[in-house]
């Protein structure tokens, strides 16, 4: 009998040992994933920021440029723009929206551009980034 009793004790101490294991690996393998997703959502971050770059460049390079972007590839993912314009109070905005796309997370920039006159030019003017 105390063979017996010997032998339910050491199989309990490596059920446990195994449990633990099986637990470490588990956290490691959440942690690590964890860790991805936030290196993805920056870059996606980065990929939008980019992309809301370009769009401001082209609209600066040709004020009545509306065609926007889709699905442009950069830096292992992709980013989408498109463009808005409103009318509030005779006053005429334009609003840039860039998506930023990587694996499995996105994130997106909005730019806000008022029309106005300078000199007898009609320039965009930023009004608010986020």
């Amino acid at each position: 009998r105390s063979m017996q009793r010997g032998g339910v004790g050491i199989r309990v101490i490596f059920a446990i040992a195994t449990l633990v294991v099986i637990g470490a690996a588990i956290g490691f393998f959440l942690y690590d994933s964890q860790q991805q997703l936030k290196e993805n959502h920056r870059k996606a971050g980065r990929i939008s920021e980019y992309g809301l770059q370009t769009a401001l460049e082209e609209v600066i390079s040709h004020p009545s440029w509306r065609n926007g972007f889709e699905k442009e590839p950069y830096d292992d993912g992709w980013y989408s723009v498109s463009l808005r314009t409103q009318t509030r109070n005779d006053s005429i905005f334009l609003n840039i929206v860039s998506e930023g796309h990587i694996k499995n997370a996105a994130d997106t920039r909005e730019c806000l551009l008022a029309l106005t006159v300078e000199n007898g030019d009609s320039i965009w003017v930023q009004q608010s980034m986020h």
